[in-house]
């Protein structure tokens, strides 16, 4: 894992991948969060090998590493992804590029920003097994030459459609569905922040 204070300034070399993670100070302040996320990161980082890398920002440089990098796609990253990562329910999260951000050209190269939200519980802790089944999918994907970004998607999907079926239940009776709310309410919550 690269620690650096600038993201823009870390080249991708020989790697396939850069995976910047994109946080905010307050995150950074919170302990027990970065207690349970970092060892993680770090063993996602390790398994990359010499494929990719995960690059952090040092937490006295997250504030300007973060405006550096809005500031680098300002014009010409899409909309969308710019709200992503600049908005700060959005982070933590995981923005993977297959190339510098200097060159990174939206039109040419393959990215995918991946917010960490929908892998905290209600207390802000991470959901540890669910984070890194997606992260041992980052890591097969890569080291069986398979396209990351592709299995990324179709993961990040299906943890949706999992979480659209867990509000609908059926059930004999007068009207045989019924629908848990609080899931309901949990799965418009997460659709809305997207």
């Amino acid at each position: 894992m690269y620690l650096t204070h600038s993201f823009v300034a870390i080249k991708k070399g020989e790697l396939d991948y850069l995976m910047f993670y994109i946080t905010e100070d307050y995150v950074e302040q919170q302990v027990k969060l970065k207690e349970q996320l970092n060892p993680l990161l770090e063993e996602l980082g390790r398994n990359l090998l010499d494929k990719g890398a995960v690059v952090k920002a040092f937490d006295k440089d997250v504030n300007s590493a973060n405006r550096e990098l809005t500031d680098e796609f300002d014009q010409e990253f899409t909309r969308d992804i710019i709200v992503s990562f600049d908005h700060q329910m959005e982070k933590p999260g995981l923005l993977i590029l297959n190339s510098d951000i200097n060159s990174f050209d939206p039109k040419n190269h393959k990215w995918l920003y991946i917010s960490f939200r929908e892998f905290l519980d209600e207390y802000g802790g991470v959901k540890i097994y669910k984070l890194k089944k997606l992260f041992d999918i980052l890591v097969s994907s890569i080291k069986e030459n398979k396209d990351l970004f592709k299995e990324a998607e179709i993961h990040l999907k299906k943890e949706k459609a999992i979480s659209a079926h867990k509000m609908v239940e059926l059930k004999p009776g007068i009207f045989g569905i019924s629908l848990d709310l609080k899931e309901t309410i949990n799965f418009f919550d997460q659709l809305r922040n997207k």
